[in-house]
């Protein structure tokens, strides 16, 4: 049996120009057919690598709130996927992509993340493919164990499989594939909490040189939204820009 395959992509993997990331989506994914999609998304992961500044996490609780649901990218794979090592596969090389990297490290988890799968409820994949993807997962040192806040449930289960709702395009039709694979990443919590859009403006106010506010430019540009982007841009420096 074959099933349909997408990703859901929230941040700079959709439109960073890094060579290895946009040979990974023109070689892999169907960039003819992007859709805008509700996700439970919001910044929340202080990364060293911007500054210090904030990233985008999934999050368990705005899952049950749809005014707080975001905007993320779906986007289909080119190839269909007939085993759980074309499943693997395709998560290796998403994982490379999000390391920057031209190769599969024959991960699909560190600390600061993982890849996880979504199933829709109306087209179940066969049970075999299921199975065989918690067991690979299982298999992996660094899968899971991401933070989360207090009231929250883990935003990937035991199994590989994200906790979230199956995403509902922003135009209101259905996202007909069977499955889709995401990278989780580790937030930053601050007493058991996320930053406040206020502490994620700020990180990114004393950002004086470098410019990491592009991010949250590039994001906005590209459709890619969450429920605080309002109060962050309020927050914002004036003049601070891209």
């Amino acid at each position: 049996m074959e099933i349909s395959l997408g990703m859901l992509i929230v941040g700079s993997l959709y439109w960073d120009d890094d060579p290895h990331r946009s040979l990974w989506r023109h070689k892999r994914l169907d960039l003819e057919a992007p859709r805008g999609v509700l996700a439970p998304i919001r910044y929340g992961r202080s990364s060293v690598k911007r500054g210090n500044t904030y990233t985008m996490v999934f999050s368990e609780t705005l899952a049950r709130d749809e005014v707080k649901l975001g905007t993320a990218i779906f986007v289909p794979c080119k190839s269909l996927v007939r085993t759980v090592e074309d499943l693997v596969e395709e998560a290796e090389i998403l994982w490379a992509a999000e390391r920057k990297s031209g190769a599969s490290n024959g991960c699909i988890s560190a600390p600061w993340g993982c890849v996880g799968l979504a199933v829709n409820p109306d087209r179940p994949i066969p049970d075999d493919l299921r199975r065989g993807w918690g067991t690979h997962v299982s298999r992996e040192q660094c899968y899971g164990g991401l933070n989360r806040a207090e009231d929250e449930k883990a935003i990937v289960e035991g199994s590989g499989v994200l906790n979230i709702p199956w995403p509902k395009c922003t135009d209101g039709s259905h996202l007909e594939v069977d499955a889709l694979l995401a990278t989780a990443t580790n937030p930053t919590l601050v007493d058991g909490r996320y930053p406040s859009a206020q502490e994620i403006a700020t990180a990114w106010n004393t950002d004086t040189s470098s410019n990491y506010v592009e991010y949250f430019r590039k994001n906005r540009e590209h459709d890619i939204t969450t429920f605080q982007d309002d109060k962050i841009e309020s927050y914002l420096i004036d003049g601070i820009s891209a």
